[in-house]
């Protein structure tokens, strides 16, 4: 296992996943948002800018890419060995966000890139909520295709937290 690619909702748990499978493999964890939000490269704007960056860093030859960018899930897929989809239900989810944002204290997550900052406002609340509320309705058939038609040597989907740690178990 040199390439592993770890999908799913805002806050499903995916660079929590990164960080305990790297801790188990020694794979360098590399986080889309990092650099989809970086305020320097504004990727955001620039499409093709991101699609040649996703295409850079997915041809590494060791490791761990954790996001749901679908625009670029197919690029990953082709060189992932394991793809990892946290198909988890949108209590546990919730429960997730709400903890990271509001009993973590609203620090920001460590994976952002410097000079950004987690938005708490009613307004950006409003919107992950409503986005994690309608990802399955909205990405889940998408990912589901694209997980069957890759060319990735392992396809794991996760429906509950307790599938991932047992998984994390199994590494060395």
């Amino acid at each position: 296992m040199n390439r592993v690619l770890i999908v799913g909702a805002p806050g499903s748990g995916k660079s929590t996943l990164a960080r305990a499978l790297q801790a188990k493999t020694g794979l360098p964890i590399t986080h889309l948002d990092t650099y989809y939000f970086d305020p320097k490269e504004h990727y955001q704007k620039h499409k093709a800018a991101w699609l040649r960056r996703v295409e850079k860093l997915a041809a590494e030859d060791k490791w761990i890419i954790e996001g749901c960018h679908v625009t670029t899930f197919a690029k990953e897929t082709d060189r992932s060995d394991v793809t990892i989809f946290l198909d988890y239900s949108r209590r546990v989810i919730i429960c997730r966000l709400i903890k990271r944002s509001i009993l973590q204290g609203f620090r920001d997550p460590p994976e952002m890139p410097e000079g950004w900052r987690e938005v708490y406002d009613t307004k950006a609340r409003r919107w992950i909520f409503n986005y994690v509320l309608n990802f399955r309705r909205t990405f889940r058939t998408e990912l589901a295709e694209l997980l069957a038609a890759g060319n990735n040597k392992q396809r794991l989907i996760f429906r509950h937290p307790k599938e991932a740690e047992a998984f994390l178990r199994t590494q060395k």
